[in-house]
C-alpha cells in the first residue's frame, strides 16, 4: 500500500506530567510532525498527545492509539522518535504484533521508516535499547538518591509545609514559615479524632492551607499527606 494512501495517527509524548516540565517538547514535536506530514503528503487523521513516561504500563492515550489501529481506523503511526512509542517490552510488543498482523502498515519518524516487509527487525532493537536506557537511568537515579539520603538530604520537591533550600553544595528542605504551622495544626486536629478526612480538608481550606499547586486540599491528597513519614518520622 502506498504511503499516501495510508491513514496516520500522530503520537506525541513527553515524560513528565507537570505542566512546566518539557512543555516545549510537545510544541516542537507537533510542529515537526505537521511539517513532515505536509511535505510528504501524509493523511494524518488525529494527533494524540500524552504526558507520561513510557517506561511503565498504563498510558491511556497510547492505549487509545493502539485501539484505533486494532479497529482499522488508522494503519500508520507518525511520531518524532521510536522511543516516544514505548520503553517497555509489553507496549513495544503490542506495536510489533500490530505490524505482524498487518493492522499497522507503517511507522514513520522524520528520519526512519518501519514496515513489516523490510526493517521490522530494527524495531526490536530500538525498543530493547529504549527499555535498557530507561532501566539504567532508573538505577542511576536510585543510587544517587540513596547517597543523598545517607548524607541527610531530601530528594525531590519539598512536601507541603516545607521549602526547598540550598545548604552549602547540597539541597535540603526547611519548614515553610507560612504553611508549616497550618500543617502542624492539621495533624493535631486530625489526631484528636474529632474530624474525618473530609472535614479535615474543609478546615484546612478555611484555614488558608492549599496544595502544592495552590488548589484546595483534596481528600486523596489529604490521605497522602497524613501518611507521609516526612511529617511524623520513622
Amino acid at each position: 500500500m502506498e504511503s499516501n494512501k495510508l491513514k496516520y495517527t500522530g503520537y506525541i509524548r513527553k515524560s513528565h506530567e507537570h505542566v512546566d516540565r518539557q512543555a516545549l517538547s510537545i510544541e516542537a514535536q507537533r510542529r515537526e510532525l505537521l511539517e513532515y506530514a505536509s511535505m510528504n503528503k501524509l493523511q494524518v487523521v488525529q494527533i494524540l498527545e500524552e504526558a507520561q513516561s513510557a517506561y511503565k504500563l498504563g498510558r491511556p492515550i497510547f492505549d487509545k492509539m493502539m485501539q484505533m489501529v486494532e479497529e482499522g481506523l488508522v494503519n500508520g503511526i507518525l511520531c518524532w522518535k521510536i522511543d516516544r512509542l514505548a520503553r517497555n517490552a509489553k507496549d513495544g510488543g503490542r506495536v510489533i504484533q500490530a505490524l505482524d498482523d498487518g493492522l499497522l502498515q507503517e511507522i514513520r519518524t522524520p528520519y526512519e521508516l518501519f514496515r513489516q516487509e523490510d526493517n521490522r527487525m530494527m524495531l526490536y532493537i530500538h525498543f530493547g535499547m529504549s527499555n535498557d536506557y530507561s532501566r539504567q537511568i532508573s538505577a542511576n537515579v536510585k543510587r544517587g538518591n540513596r547517597q543523598k539520603y545517607a548524607r541527610g538530604e531530601f530528594c525531590g520537591y519539598a512536601p507541603l509545609g516545607y521549602l526547598n533550600v540550598k545548604v552549602g553544595n547540597s539541597r535540603n528542605i526547611a519548614p515553610d514559615p507560612v504553611k508549616a504551622p497550618l500543617v502542624i495544626r492539621l495533624f493535631e486536629e486530625y489526631a484528636s479524632g474529632k474530624y474525618s478526612v473530609q472535614e479535615t480538608c474543609r478546615r484546612a481550606s478555611e484555614g488558608g492551607l492549599t496544595s502544592l499547586f495552590g488548589n484546595k486540599m483534596a481528600k486523596s491528597g489529604m490521605y497522602v499527606l497524613l501518611r507521609r513519614p516526612v511529617y511524623y518520622g520513622v
